[in-house]
């Protein structure tokens, strides 16, 4: 096998693997009474670039990501404005660490099987050639 075949077999399978590794995590919401007005309290907090998948107590539910959050209020990137109160389930897009031990563990397979595969058909070629 090629060095070139190798590198664009682990790089596919690397590609392929890793793209799995996120999970969408629950965000507690939590009701404060803080400054005489209801504000809310996010566990883990949302930082600009999160991506959520949100359930509203009217049943409709989305995903978006985050641009900015405050105490009342979750603001998409595309304008949209959540109001932390009419939320009913939150879930935060993180990177699996159960997940992305699999993959590395699985990339690490693949690549010694290829390496291994391709050795030998180097060494087997060495040996019908000198016959």
């Amino acid at each position: 096998m090629k060095p070139n075949t190798i590198l664009s077999a682990t790089l596919i399978t690397t590609m392929m693997i890793t793209s799995g590794c996120h999970s969408y995590y629950g965000v507690n919401v939590h009701q404060q009474s803080l400054n005489n007005g209801r504000d809310y309290l996010l566990q883990p907090p949302l930082y600009s670039g999160d991506k959520i998948r949100y359930q509203l107590k009217n049943g409709d539910k989305g995903t978006l990501t985050v641009s900015r959050s405050d105490p009342q209020n979750i603001y998409a990137d595309d304008g949209r404005v959540l109001p932390v109160s009419q939320i009913s389930q939150l879930e935060k897009r993180e990177i699996s660490n159960g997940k992305t031990a699999a993959a590395v563990g699985g990339g690490s397979v693949v690549v010694v099987a290829i390496v291994a595969t391709a050795l030998l058909g180097i060494v087997l070629t060495g040996v019908f050639a000198g016959s």
